[in-house]
């Protein structure tokens, strides 16, 4: 049985990336998070019981994750803890640079040494994120990020700490052939996310027939991705020995929006009585933000195949049943 290590498998991607590994390729997983937020609530069942291993721990915790990952002979690690959204960043950006960056250095240098001990690591795949390329993404291909950030913008600590990961990770690489995998997610959604999202936001206040509020002028543009074909495109990479050693961009280039346009198309679909109101912006945003893919479609065969109208709806679906929880910390 083929056994994986997932950081941060707890959170809203590796909770549904934890379910697809369970319900389709039945493999025996350890998921390793602080439970600073939980999704995997949401899935578990009698099956997680038998395949799901869990260890609380920090990736600051040098020593605990070591021995968590020379405890097993695993064959596939992700790496998707990270501290993340932009509220979040903004209140604690040296948290999160520290976070990011330190973390994912204890990461990859205990996985080196594992990986010259056991040399049973078949794929080590890195979240990192779309807004390494800055304020505008619009198509760039993923072996050239354009940062144009100002330095010392605290909105960028997230992006320079996932930025200089890759460079990290992408070294040992080209060095010692470490299989490494570079996953950069733009703006994913879906069942299960109880982060920060406009999407999820507009949804939920959408369902209560609350005020939706937009930051800025809300001509922001947007691409979005729901989460099923973000997890199929990372089940791919494991399948894929051609993905060791290259960045991915995984979006959906034909689900794009300006967010203004989001929060209408939001309250249309839930057919809510919801006004959009317009606020002021107190940070630096990113203005474009829409992937090329063609790297995915070649390497993985990834086309995105959920729409964006579906997206909403099945998503609404998940906020409707799961209200109570949502309410309760609002």
């Amino acid at each position: 049985m083929k056994k994986v290590f997932i950081t941060g498998g707890a959170g809203f991607i590796g909770a549904n990336l934890v379910k697809k590994l369970v319900e389709t390729e039945n493999f025996y997983i350890t998921i390793y998070d602080n439970f600073y937020r939980n999704s995997i609530k949401f899935f578990w069942n009698d099956k997680f019981d038998k395949l799901v291993k869990v260890i609380r721990g920090d990736i600051m915790d040098f020593n605990l994750l070591k021995e968590s990952i020379f405890s097993d002979n695993y064959n596939y690690v992700f790496h998707l803890a990270a501290i993340a959204g932009v509220d979040t960043v903004m209140k604690n950006p040296i948290l999160t640079f520290k976070t990011n960056l330190l973390g994912s250095i204890n990461l990859i240098d205990i996985l080196f040494e594992y990986f010259k001990k056991f040399g049973n690591l078949e794929r080590i795949i890195l979240f990192s994120t779309s807004e390494v390329f800055g304020e505008y993404a619009i198509n760039y291909d993923d072996f050239k990020p354009l940062f144009g950030g100002k330095i010392g913008e605290v909105r960028w600590n997230y992006a320079i700490s996932k930025l200089a990961e890759e460079h990290f990770a992408l070294t040992y690489y080209e060095l010692y052939n470490l299989p490494v995998v570079i996953v950069r997610p733009f703006n994913i959604y879906g069942d299960g996310q109880v982060g920060d999202s406009a999407i999820k936001t507009f949804i939920i206040n959408s369902l209560l027939e609350k005020e939706i509020y937009i930051h800025g002028d809300g001509s922001q543009v947007r691409s979005w991705c729901y989460i099923d074909d973000m997890v199929n495109a990372l089940i791919a990479i494991i399948k894929t020995e051609e993905s060791i050693g290259k960045i991915f961009n995984i979006g959906n280039p034909y689900s794009v929006i300006s967010i203004y346009e989001l929060a209408t198309k939001v309250v249309k679909l839930i057919n809510s009585k919801s006004k959009i109101i317009f606020s002021n912006k107190n940070y630096t945003d990113v203005y474009f933000r829409i992937p090329s893919i063609d790297l995915a479609k070649k390497v993985l065969n990834f086309f995105p195949q959920v729409s964006l109208d579906n997206g909403i709806l099945k998503t609404a679906d998940f906020y409707k049943k799961n209200m109570h929880y949502f309410l309760s910390n609002i």
